[in-house]
């Protein structure tokens, strides 16, 4: 945080209840999901004083877990710090919790808070829980949820650990840089195209640093275009299928979607085979 706003954390706040007022002293931000809980503890100035970790928080799991868990980590926090239990009446805490994007989970949450001066929630982007990617800023500006086979889950759930353990700390980003900045698209291009060179899949070009080939982005078209040809290799109505991946690719119509049909032809053939098939048994 940075230290100019220390001002305005450095304020008397009152309780809803009407109830005496109190000075925020200390600042804890906490970052809870389906894995696991963090949470840093920094005074009015923005430095961090100590960092504390509990079980999962997501609230998927209930409300009244997820406050355990993310009273643990403060604790921990605290202890780090050097510092006996603190008195949650001269804190203000701020909570990026996975299942946070449920309003009636959310609501609950904040209602059942233990006595904390304030309290602002937000979401964490992965619910390792339930499986779910949260796109704040997907195409089109919009932000949509995401389901995610267990796998990937795993995935992301093994990197997010490596990267708090490399970070010495759990940054608000998911996807970040070695100093734990979010990852800008520019970024994620250029070391996709880098680690592309190394093992072989991008062919050297004299005025291209990482020569030439596949691209970041094709990932999602080779997505789009191997989802559709299992449909039409399993049996499935591809008319039926193509809301599922319209959601997932971000697009606004799934006429949008559609046209991987006909920009690919081995997608064009299949669909052709399976008209003219049921063109055939409409006949008999």
């Amino acid at each position: 945080m940075d230290a100019d706003l220390a001002p305005y954390w450095n304020q008397t706040l009152s309780e809803p209840s009407g109830h005496s007022t109190v000075t925020v002293t200390w600042i804890i931000g906490v970052d809870g999901g389906g894995t696991g809980t963090r949470a840093r503890l920094c005074d009015l100035a923005g430095r961090v004083l100590g960092f504390g970790e509990a079980g999962p928080s997501s609230l998927s799991h209930g409300v009244a877990g997820a406050w355990v868990q993310v009273q643990a980590a403060i604790r921990a926090a605290a202890q780090a710090a050097g510092m006996g239990d603190i008195d949650p009446a001269r804190c203000a805490l701020g909570a990026g919790l996975a299942g946070a994007n449920d309003a009636t989970q959310a609501a609950d949450f904040i209602a059942h808070r233990p006595g904390f001066a304030s309290l602002a929630l937000d979401t964490d982007d992965l619910d390792a829980a339930t499986g779910v990617l949260r796109v704040r800023h997907g195409k089109l500006g919009k932000e949509r949820l995401l389901p995610l086979n267990p796998t990937v889950v795993d995935r992301l759930t093994a990197y997010t650990t490596e990267r708090d353990r490399l970070l010495g700390r759990a940054p608000g980003q998911l996807f970040v840089r070695c100093n734990g900045d979010r990852l800008s698209e520019w970024s994620a291009r250029a070391s996709f195209a880098r680690v592309s060179r190394t093992i072989g899949l991008r062919e050297y070009s004299r005025f291209k640093l990482h020569g030439k080939g596949p691209r970041i982005h094709d990932l999602r078209h080779t997505f789009a275009v191997r989802t559709m040809i299992d449909w039409y290799r399993t049996g499935k109505d591809p008319a039926r299928e193509m809301i599922k991946l319209t959601t997932w690719l971000g697009h606004a119509n799934p006429d949008h979607t559609f046209w991987y049909i006909e920009a690919v032809p081995e997608l064009l053939e299949l669909a052709m085979a399976r008209a003219t098939r049921l063109s055939g048994e409409a006949e008999q």
